[in-house]
């Protein structure tokens, strides 16, 4: 029994602070500004063409950068792993973050998983009342770049172009890929699974402790 209590406090141990050596690292990352040079920016995709007040419209937000070949073809890449998503508030209108099927005023931005890549996804909402004509929501998205870790987080301005009209006008919508995938179709499960083996890593020197302590040997045979 105490063999089984060690393990397990052992276990536990060792997973909290590969945790908390994790969300360190993360939030003393320095915060910059890509260079000209890399062409990160952030994109805004509507689900509609145009708000019509009184209700909502969907809104698919990502850094995109340009590829190899075509400085002005941009792309979502797998590299850019979003951080966080700060939108400055606008009289008039309502922001309610999700993960593509729940919204919520009160939550915080996270990113979903999309068919579309990694995205921000919320839902906009003019006021019933509010004055018809063109607007734009701005705010700052951080990332994360895989593939220049020294550059830390890094910053993008947003701007939303936002239309609004009357509550029956007609609209069109935009060509839109950023539905939620279904439960267990995800690439961010796999994600999941990699972050998952990255804090088991920690653990492999109490395994030898383990069999040292079940078989006597750091290797247990069946």
């Amino acid at each position: 029994m105490w063999r089984k209590l060690l393990i397990l406090v052992l276990t536990a141990t060792a997973l909290a602070s590969a945790q908390t050596a994790l969300t360190e690292e993360t939030a003393q990352l320095p915060v910059s500004t890509p260079t000209a040079g890399t062409l990160v920016q952030a994109r805004a995709v509507q689900r509609y063409n145009k708000l019509r007040r009184g209700r909502d419209e969907q809104i698919a937000i990502f850094p995109v950068m340009a590829t190899a070949n075509c400085a002005t073809c941009l792309k979502n890449p797998r590299t850019l792993h979003l951080n966080s998503l700060e939108l400055n508030p606008v009289a008039g209108f309502t922001v309610r973050y999700g993960d593509g099927k729940n919204f919520d005023v009160k939550r915080d931005p996270y990113s979903s998983m999309t068919k579309g890549g990694n995205v921000f996804l919320l839902k906009l909402k003019a006021d019933k009342n509010m004055p018809l004509g063109d607007y734009t929501i701005t705010g700052k998205l951080k990332f994360f770049d895989v593939e220049n870790r020294a550059a830390g987080l890094q910053e993008v301005a947003v701007a939303i172009p936002i239309t609004v009209v009357d509550h029956n006008a007609e609209v069109a919508k935009d060509a839109w890929n950023y539905d939620r995938l279904p439960d267990g179709e995800s690439f961010g499960d796999k994600v999941g699974k990699a972050v998952e083996i990255a804090l088991l890593i920690p653990l492999v020197p109490f395994l030898f402790i383990f069999g040292l302590i079940e078989c006597g040997s750091p290797f247990c045979e069946d």
